[in-house]
Formats: C-alpha cells, sequence, structure tokens
C-alpha cells in the first residue's frame, strides 16, 4: 500500500509497501499518478514475500463468539489495513479469490 499517517508528534509520514520496482514514497506516488495500469514488471519480485491483506482476516471475522470481530481503531491486521484511524490510503494492491461455488446468507440479531 501507498498511504499516509498522523505520527505520534503530529506529523504526517508517506509510508510505501507497494513493492514497485525502482520507486519509494513520492516516486511511487508519481508513477502510480503517470500510469493507468500496472503490470508484473512494474513490481519487485522480493515484494511478493509480503501479503497484499492479513491472512488471518477470514478466520478473524468470521469467528462466532463474545468478542467483536471489527470496530473502529482495531489495530489487528496489517499496518495499512487496520481502522485505528488517522490514516490516508493512496493506492493499495489486492489479493483476488476464485468465486464460491455456494453462498449462504445467515442473519445474526443482537439485543
Amino acid at each position: 500500500a501507498l498511504f499516509c499517517r498522523v505520527t505520534k508528534d503530529g506529523g504526517v509520514e508517506l509510508v510505501d509497501t507497494l513493492g514497485m520496482k525502482g520507486c519509494n514514497g513520492e516516486s511511487s506516488l508519481s508513477l502510480l499518478e503517470e500510469k493507468s495500469s500496472l503490470s508484473a514488471e512494474d513490481l519487485d519480485p522480493a515484494a511478493n514475500s509480503r501479503p497484499a491483506s492479513w491472512p488471518k482476516y477470514t478466520q478473524h471475522i468470521t469467528k462466532y463468539d463474545h468478542a467483536v470481530s471489527r470496530y473502529n481503531a482495531d489495530t489487528t491486521g496489517i499496518d495499512c489495513n487496520r481502522s485505528e484511524g488517522k490514516v490516508m490510503i493512496l493506492a493499495t494492491i489486492h489479493d483476488t479469490h476464485p468465486l464460491p461455488k455456494a453462498s449462504k446468507l445467515v442473519w445474526v440479531a443482537c439485543k
């Protein structure tokens, strides 16, 4: 991801974890502004070791127990995917998943 976050001292920092070849921070932002799409050649192969999303997110969000799965100020997961606030996402790379063969709708109500 390419994102800005507010630091503890109130400043703003640009964080670049996209993994584009020859880019870092502002140069990534410039490249994204001039390109309409990215290809595998634009990405550093070493970046493949970093997940595009929190690997345990599906298990975490679908776990049915006494705890709330997701909420504001959640500090669980990969840095830019957390919702602790004071973050502006500029660009992300997403995992893709095959469509499920079947689906089921479950309604849960809480009092």
